[in-house]
C-alpha cells in the first residue's frame, strides 16, 4: 500500500472519529443540561394588612429536582405583623434545616418588609425523611429524588403559577 493511500485512510478515520466526538459532546450538553422552571405567588391580604410575594425557581436535570431557590418577601405598613410573620417563617425554615439539612437561608429585615433568599439543595438533605414528613410530596419521590413534575404540582397546589 502506498503512503498516499495509507494517509488518506488515516485522515478518513480521524475525520470520522472527530465527527463522532462532536456529536457526543453536543448530545451530552443537550441530555445533561440543567433545566429551570419558575413558579410565582403574589398574595395581597388586605384582611390581615400584608402582601406576600414568592418566586420558586426549580432546578432539575433529567426530571429530578436538584435544588429550589425561594425568593420571598412580606410587606406591611403594620410593623407588628411584619415582626410576627418574620419570626414564624424564620423559625419554620430554621427548624426544617435542623431536621433535614440542605437549606441556605438569608434574611434581610427592614421596618416594613422582610426578604428571604433560601436555597434548598436536595443533594445535601435527608430527602427520604423530608418527604416522609410531607405527605404532599411523597407520591413524587422515587429513587432518592423528587420529580420535576411533582414539585411543580406541589407549588401549584399552594397557589403558584408555574412557567
Amino acid at each position: 500500500m502506498s503512503n498516499i493511500r495509507r494517509n488518506r485512510i488515516i485522515m478518513t478515520i480521524l475525520t470520522i472519529v472527530l465527527i463522532l466526538l462532536v456529536i457526543l459532546i453536543v448530545l451530552g450538553l443537550v441530555v445533561f443540561k440543567e433545566k429551570s422552571i419558575t413558579c410565582k405567588i403574589d398574595k395581597n391580604t388586605s384582611k390581615n394588612d400584608y402582601k406576600n410575594e414568592a418566586v420558586y425557581t426549580i432546578y432539575s436535570k433529567n426530571d429530578k429536582v436538584k435544588r429550589v431557590k425561594i425568593s420571598e418577601s412580606l410587606t406591611s405598613k403594620n410593623t407588628t405583623i411584619v415582626k410576627y410573620l418574620n419570626s414564624k417563617i424564620k423559625a419554620s425554615y430554621e427548624e426544617e434545616n435542623k431536621k433535614y439539612n440542605g437549606y441556605d437561608i438569608k434574611i434581610n429585615e427592614d421596618k416594613n418588609k422582610v426578604e428571604y433568599e433560601i436555597t434548598v439543595d436536595y443533594s445535601k438533605m435527608n430527602l427520604k425523611e423530608f418527604v416522609n414528613s410531607n405527605i404532599n410530596l411523597k407520591k413524587y419521590y422515587k429513587n432518592n429524588s423528587i420529580s420535576e413534575k411533582g414539585i411543580k404540582e406541589y407549588y401549584e397546589s399552594l397557589g403558584a403559577e408555574c412557567k
